[in-house]
């Protein structure tokens, strides 16, 4: 069950229906300051800030407020590829079957090029927009990918149309959905593929577990929205996809190893990679050891996946087909 309170009056429009909401979902943020609201309507949150302009945070700033690390502040382009070029195999297992060695393959906020890089030799073309310039120069010192550090509508891509184009944790940061999935239409040739990914609302930390600590934690500055299947579906069908051309998929990215320690201890852990890796355990005697990885392995493929039947997963992947 989602949480939300009512504080003193406090009221605000959602940016999708204009209907006026009344419940904040917090008024405490990990970074920075805000309230995100919910609109029951929409079944969306969304956050009123200060204005801030987007492409000049995003090219200097943000890396500097972010990190893997849970006491950390801040971290960089190679830093980030090292860690998480690791962890792409969900993403990959869902758009791989679609490459070709004709794919030709955009990537609305690449990052690094953590996920682009395990598409290489397997397109024709791989592009990548991002709007951070040390992960852009980063790429381009590393990669053979072309790559674009402007919005889409102003990138040298602009006129181009994909085979496939994803964007992976990106739209919660974007001022407007809806528009930016109509770039993602617009890009696409007629039978394209998109692969959209957004943090749950219904994260399992947040509704079923409640931990107190974790409702600070997964809400920031930096996601101006907050998507359930149905505002993703919506905001989809807003920007020009058909409702029978969508599939959503609920995916869980960190472990089961993970959501204990938040519920034991109510603080993360004190990197991602634990959570994000396999679970193995190290102990000195290895019968035991390699019984008990087997079975909490096994506890864990079986905990997911009662996390995606349920709808309460930490992301949410929604495939869309353009019509032809």
């Amino acid at each position: 069950m989602l949480k939300y309170d009512k504080i003193n009056g406090l009221t605000k429009a959602c940016p999708r229906c204009g209907k006026i909401s009344d419940r904040v979902l917090t008024a405490k943020l990990r970074r920075g300051e805000g309230i995100v609201y919910h609109c029951p309507s929409c079944d969306m949150g969304y956050l009123d800030s200060k204005p801030f302009d987007v492409k000049a945070f995003y090219e200097t700033e943000y890396r500097k407020n972010v990190s893997h690390k849970s006491d950390s502040a801040s971290t960089h382009a190679q830093e980030m590829f090292d860690i998480y070029s690791r962890f792409q195999k969900q993403r990959l297992n869902h758009i791989l079957p679609h490459i070709t060695s004709e794919t030709e393959f955009l990537e609305l906020g690449a990052s690094a090029g953590q996920f682009l890089t395990h598409l290489q030799g397997k397109c024709k073309r791989l592009c990548a927009i991002e709007l951070d310039r040390d992960c852009c120069n980063f790429m381009a010192e590393n990669f053979n990918f072309e790559i674009s550090s402007d919005f889409f509508t102003e990138s040298k891509f602009a006129d181009q149309q994909f085979d496939i184009v994803g964007s992976f944790q990106v739209l919660e940061h974007t001022t407007d959905p809806v528009s930016f999935l109509k770039d993602v239409h617009s890009a696409l040739k007629p039978g394209g593929r998109a692969f959209i990914e957004v943090p749950n609302l219904y994260d399992p930390l947040l509704t079923t577990w409640n931990v107190p600590s974790y409702n600070q934690f997964y809400y920031h500055a930096e996601h101006l929205f907050y998507f359930s299947e149905k505002s993703l579906r919506e905001a989809a069908s807003a920007a020009g996809f058909q409702k029978d051309q969508m599939t959503v998929r609920f995916t869980q990215d960190y472990n089961l190893l993970n959501h204990l320690h938040w519920i034991m201890n109510d603080g993360p852990q004190g990197t991602c990679e634990i959570g994000l890796s396999d679970i193995q355990l190290q102990g000195h005697n290895p019968q035991l050891t390699s019984w008990l990885n087997e079975q909490l392995s096994s506890l864990n493929e079986a905990y997911l996946q009662k996390l995606a039947d349920s709808g309460q997963t930490s992301n949410i992947l929604i495939e869309l087909v353009k019509e032809t």
